[in-house]
């Protein structure tokens, strides 16, 4: 009887060294190599499931079928996607654009939980070509998207966890639209004479369970249109709220001090100085805040109602033009840990005064141009509360601002 002689080909290499080598693949040649035989699409779903966490579409440099390759093959794997119509996809049709959501929408229904639309123009597509799936969880539209398109696409959304908005004035076109597990959301509201705020109340009453919520308004700053935060009154439940201003006046300050979870608070109030001291007012109620940053703030605000917050851990201030570092020498608190950006310290030594008071001080992070002296280095060794501040935590230079 004749010998068995074993297998010399490809097919003869065990699992392993086959997932070895399908490593080098490309996705492209992954997706043509899983449909050799059963075995190799199995290996093939393995190292895609392995490498490729975030599948962005249309592919850069390659024919457009290259899009439905992919996704027949892999969209059973596909958790997380976008779609990006840029300076390098500009050459995509309307009808291309329609075809890369159909696929999707073919492939990956049942397994897509994250997803991002990234573009500079209002696509050219028909409001249903946006439909999203049932099992979503994650959407972000970065692109001027009409309340007609959202409408459509987030008809069947009913998971929807995080939901982000940009170029949208505001999600209260739909004020009825009930996402019952939105927990983050983040959007812009364009104040003008003819903002319903009776609709932004009636949107909020409807996702009480937020526990994040980044809203911009932005406004005409020589009409100066005042922006009611009666809303928050219903958002017992956030711990992470971010309010830019942009100048804007506000009402109804007193909503903030509802927030009885609150962690973390950040606004922007640019122009709008007098905004600090009613906000700081109503949030000293708030004893869960642990984190506040503030945007163009005004040094003298600060001193008078930061020792309201009795468990502040942090306090960040965010602003090119702030470079009062000596104002804050006279800061008393508790906090832990203070970061402080600024393109300009016009004097650097005042720091050693503010780590000095601020007693229980462990990390400071300073973002700036200028680059902190040796002496300033050395002085600030001897007042810090704990010695591992200047060699683990202190940011001497920040050049990339």
């Amino acid at each position: 009887m004749a010998a068995h002689q074993p297998d010399l080909t490809v097919l003869g290499l065990n699992d392993d060294c086959l997932l070895s080598i399908f490593n080098y693949l490309s996705l492209m040649d992954l997706a043509t190599t899983s449909e050799v035989c059963e075995r190799f699409k199995l290996i093939a779903d393995d190292v895609f499931s392995r490498r490729y966490k975030h599948i962005e579409f249309p592919k850069m440099g390659a024919e457009f079928s290259y899009n439905h390759h992919i996704l027949k093959h892999f969209g059973h794997k596909i958790t997380s996607s976008s779609f990006s119509q840029n300076e390098f996809h500009l050459s995509l049709s309307k009808k291309q654009m329609s075809c890369i959501f159909e696929w999707l929408g073919k492939y990956c229904t049942e397994t897509l939980e994250k997803f991002s639309i990234d573009s500079k123009v209002k696509l050219a597509l028909p409001p249903t070509a946006l439909t999203f799936f049932p099992k979503v969880k994650h959407i972000d539209f970065f692109y001027p998207i009409s309340s007609e398109d959202l409408k459509a696409a987030l008809v069947s959304c009913k998971n929807l966890v995080t939901l982000r908005l940009d170029w949208y004035d505001g999600p209260f076109h739909f004020a009825n639209h009930i996402m019952p597990h939105l927990k983050e959301f983040e959007t812009v509201i364009r104040v003008n004479r003819l903002t319903e705020f009776d609709k932004i109340v009636t949107f909020f009453k409807n996702h009480t369970q937020l526990t994040a919520l980044c809203t911009e308004f932005f406004n005409n700053r020589q009409a100066h249109y005042a922006v009611d935060l009666s809303f928050l009154s219903h958002l017992s439940n956030l711990t992470k709220l971010r309010l830019i201003l942009n100048g804007s006046n506000v009402s109804d300050t007193a909503s903030l001090s509802h927030l009885n979870h609150l962690q973390e608070f950040t606004v922007d109030c640019s122009y709008g100085k007098e905004t600090d001291v009613e906000i700081l007012e109503h949030l000293g109620s708030v004893e869960s805040l642990a984190d506040l940053g503030l945007g163009m703030p005004d040094v003298s605000h600060i001193l008078r109602g930061i020792e309201r917050f009795k468990n502040l851990f942090k306090l960040e201030i965010f602003d090119d033009d702030f470079n009062d570092i000596l104002s804050l020498g006279e800061l008393r608190s508790n906090c832990i840990e203070l970061e402080v950006w600024c393109t300009m310290l016009a004097q650097p030594n005042s720091l050693v005064n503010v780590v000095s008071n601020l007693k229980k001080l462990e990390r400071i992070k300073l973002r700036c141009q200028v680059a902190l002296s040796e002496k300033v280095c050395a002085d600030l060794v001897k007042v810090c509360s704990s010695q591992d501040l200047l060699s683990k935590n202190l940011t001497k230079t920040m050049e990339d601002l």
